[in-house]
């Protein structure tokens, strides 16, 4: 290439070089903060929570779009939606003990062509938002080990999500959820009966979802004892002990929960369920 030739397209390389790093710059400078995209935060299925040290905490950050903005995607293959959203304080306090990433799902509400809808979830990694007929979620949980290292105390935590500066796809910015509380009682500080059932089922239904059935068994048959009259109780132990593969012990307790139901016109399904599946892994 001759010198006449070599210097236009070397000019023509440091303006192309110039015009797109002044996009980047515009891009990545401006307002971060998008109405678009709606945040929600729970923990333990609620906004606010009172719970004893060794009380599971389980934070579900969802996020969906309002019916009035077009369609817009969010993640990719590289970054994950899942992977763009946190749990920070909302306060000067901050929550002790590590948040692990449990898991994520994606709900798409979809119109057939015969008018019907339907409803279909996956865990997909990117998060379509169109018309509020999706909602994505993703989990993460505190278990019995670390909030039993949690001082006594009220704790206002939220979420957030936010895309990097490189990510020049799909939707970009940052949203925030509102804040919930947690409010830590410390134990045997007249800790409240129904406090420490709650913590012994959520330690039973923690464990279970991990397929720790003997950490699981243990809680369960401690709660049997706090709350011998409730047929949840009793069936928190059975699927404990189903998970053992102690079979009649969990048929049993699950006959007894269906004992304990209180009388209703809907038939107990899950339950029923729960029985037959006992019953036919013993004839294997």
């Amino acid at each position: 290439m001759t010198r006449r030739r070599f210097i236009p397209v070397v000019l023509l390389i440091g303006v192309a070089g110039v015009l797109t790093f002044a996009w980047f710059v515009r891009r990545s400078s401006a307002p971060v903060e998008s109405p678009r995209l709606g945040l929600t935060l729970l923990v333990n299925r609620q906004a606010r929570v009172q719970i004893t040290p060794g009380t599971p905490l389980i934070f579900e950050l969802s996020l969906a779009s309002s019916s009035s903005v077009p369609a817009f995607d969010l993640g990719s293959g590289w970054r994950p939606w899942y992977t763009l959203g946190r749990i920070e304080s909302a306060d000067t306090r901050a929550l002790p003990g590590a948040l692990t990433r449990v898991g994520q799902r994606s709900v798409h509400v979809v119109r057939r062509t015969d008018g019907r809808q339907e409803v279909t979830v996956d865990a997909g990694v990117i998060a379509r938002l169109e018309a509020g007929r999706h909602v994505h979620t993703v989990t993460w949980a505190a278990g019995p080990e670390e909030t039993s290292r949690i001082p006594p105390g009220t704790y206002h935590v939220r979420g957030v999500l936010e895309t990097p500066l490189w990510m020049v796809w799909g939707w970009r910015g940052r949203a925030v959820s509102a804040p919930i509380s947690i409010v830590v009682r410390a134990a045997g500080d007249g800790v409240s009966r129904e406090l420490d059932a709650q913590r012994l089922a959520r330690s039973a239904d923690y464990y279970l979802a991990l397929g720790r059935f003997a950490e699981a068994h243990a809680a369960a048959t401690e709660l049997v004892s706090v709350k011998p009259r409730e047929a949840d109780s009793h069936i928190l132990l059975g699927d404990a002990l189903s998970g053992l593969n102690r079979r009649p012990e969990a048929l049993a307790a699950f006959q007894r929960a269906m004992s304990l139901l209180p009388r209703s016109p809907e038939e107990p399904t899950l339950l029923y369920r729960r029985i037959d599946s006992v019953m036919d892994s013993g004839k294997k």
